[in-house]
């Protein structure tokens, strides 16, 4: 269950076993382990289902499963893309030196955001399933002003803090990393969860998917060689050569 969680999510799950830690399902770690440093608030609360928030907005969900004696957390989420700002105060909180906010905010970014309902109603979905009972997110609510402060404020943010809302934005986002050889950044990139799905670019599925290779072959091809990649290399004749096999 914690492993499905886990892939279904993208969510960080960490599953106890009469209460002793037992392992966690996520792609990406950071050590120390943040929700481990909050497990006396996390479990606090004797529900089947609950969440906690810390000082800095993240949040966990705890469930507890009723046929047996274990236990799943997940977290840490935030309620939208972490700030420099938040970066600092978390490694403040947990006694770590500045010089690891890269670190941090990597591992972040592996992490979907969600407002709080909606992450109290993955928590109500998740509750059903594990012990087919009926949750609304109001039974999980502490108070009802703190659903207002969570809600993502209307502000202008720096550009390279933003959610990307659209495919334009993620192709460039992704060819950059080519141009500049930003390896790291792509590793993290393609770590993401993945959100939505392809725009229609054929009648059938096969040529879908190879018009999909051949055009991002194409740009991807192109960035290289804007980034210095010499365009009579082997490299871009491969893909001149599959381009022509498959239009």
């Amino acid at each position: 269950m914690a492993k499905s969680l886990a892939s279904l999510s993208a969510l960080p799950v960490r599953y106890y076993v009469k209460g002793e830690f037992k392992g966690l399902y996520h792609h990406a770690k950071f050590e120390p382990d943040l929700a481990i440093l909050e497990e006396p608030c996390i479990f606090a609360e004797s529900k089947s289902v609950s969440y906690y928030m810390d000082e800095n907005l993240l949040y966990y969900g705890l469930f507890r499963s009723k046929e047996d004696d274990v236990s799943l957390v997940i977290g840490p989420v935030a309620p939208m893309q972490i700030d420099a700002k938040t970066i600092a105060l978390i490694l403040r909180k947990i006694g770590e030196p500045l010089s690891r906010a890269d670190e941090l905010a990597a591992y972040f970014s592996t992490i979907p955001s969600y407002p709080l309902r909606n992450f109290l109603q993955i928590l109500c979905t998740v509750n059903y399933f594990l012990n087919n009972e009926k949750t609304d997110v109001e039974d999980l609510i502490i108070g009802d002003e703190i659903l207002e402060h969570m809600e993502i404020p209307e502000k202008d943010i720096n550009i390279t803090e933003s959610v990307i809302h659209n495919t334009m934005e993620l192709e460039e986002e992704m060819l950059s990393y080519v141009e500049y050889g930003r390896t790291n950044d792509m590793k993290r990139f393609f770590q993401r969860p993945v959100s939505g799905r392809p725009g229609k670019m054929a009648p059938d599925a096969i040529r879908q998917k190879k018009n999909l290779i051949v055009c991002t072959a194409t740009l991807v091809t192109r960035a290289a060689i804007r980034g210095g990649l010499d365009p009579k290399l082997p490299s871009t004749s491969v893909t001149c050569t599959y381009k022509k096999r498959n239009f």
